[in-house]
């Protein structure tokens, strides 16, 4: 289990959550908070602020045979530039955003570290369509369910995505993109996806969107064959109260690494409840499960460069 307690404050800026896109249609239930301002108001120019929490987890390296507890505080200065409107009207914005993040452990004071994060968002939207680039680069140290350690690694991520309002209630997309993992270490492999995925989405009602996407990709290994990645999948996004809100999809993955192909289902889900304000609680369901549990306070002052 993790819990954790958050404080978010902007300085001098208003406190904000943020996204490496530009709308997120899958999460990854992750506790980071990302990078480029994703609020409801709307807002522009240069934007200054710092990001600190602190959680406790009981497994921090997410090891299946040795897990080690600490407390974690991370604190990340943040700088931001928004021009145009990336959520409503005609015309183009443009989105960059950098933080870099201390981490510091309690009792393993010797693994606390700086992550690095770069994102980038850029778009033209017109009265039915939209193109949208988004970009990240980040130099992370934190450890990952492969490894079960703290592992050093570069990931960059890159997705050229257009959507087409087709009805009132129904939208039409088309994506490419690639992301690639390099690894410090020389005993780990690194790797790189290119793919390109067509959807479409309903809005069958106020409260619920339904979605089929498929997407085929191309997985190069280092040190080994090339894999082909294509999967099919279903998705539902139902609010059925205010303070509630579920995520689900679900389909089939295939994995070509020449004469052998494996068939393997996707599943993902997320429920989230809002028992009030700055307060969420969530199962976060994977190799690690764990509950999250988090308050966020904000402060927003009217100050902008």
């Amino acid at each position: 289990m993790t819990a954790c307690i958050s404080a978010v404050v902007w300085l001098p800026v208003r406190a904000q959550e943020f996204s490496p896109v530009v709308n997120d249609r899958v999460e990854s239930g992750a506790d980071d908070i990302p990078v480029i301002p994703q609020s409801e108001e709307r807002r522009g120019g240069l934007e200054l602020g710092a990001v600190i929490s602190a959680a406790y987890s009981n497994n921090i390296y997410l090891s299946s045979s040795d897990p080690t507890a600490d407390l974690v505080v991370r604190i990340g200065p943040s700088v931001a530039y928004t021009h145009g409107d990336s959520k409503e009207g005609e015309g183009g914005f443009i989105q960059v955003a950098y933080r870099p993040t201390g981490v510091i452990y309690a009792d393993n004071h010797s693994d606390s570290r700086v992550d690095q994060s770069l994102a980038v968002a850029a778009g033209w939207r017109g009265k039915a369509s939209e193109l949208t680039y988004t970009g990240s680069g980040q130099m992370l140290g934190n450890a990952t369910p492969d490894t079960g350690s703290q592992t050093e690694r570069v990931e960059l991520a890159n997705e050229i995505r257009g959507a087409w309002m087709a009805r009132e209630k129904v939208s039409a997309e088309v994506a490419v993109g690639g992301a690639q993992t390099v690894y410090d270490s020389p005993d780990l492999v690194d790797s790189g996806l290119i793919y390109g995925e067509i959807a479409a989405r309903y809005a069958y009602s106020p409260k619920t969107e339904i979605g089929m996407a498929y997407r085929a990709g191309r997985l190069e290994i280092e040190r080994a064959d090339s894999q082909t990645i294509p999967q099919v999948t279903g998705s539902i996004d139902w609010k059925p109260r205010e303070k509630i809100h579920v995520k689900l999809e679900a389909g089939v993955g295939f994995r070509n690494s020449g004469d052998d192909t494996n068939a393997t289902p996707v599943l993902n889900g997320r429920i989230d409840w809002t028992p009030r304000e700055g307060t969420e609680l969530f199962p976060s369901p994977g190799r690690f499960p764990r509950l999250a549990m988090g308050s966020r306070w904000i402060l927003r002052p009217r100050f902008r460069c």
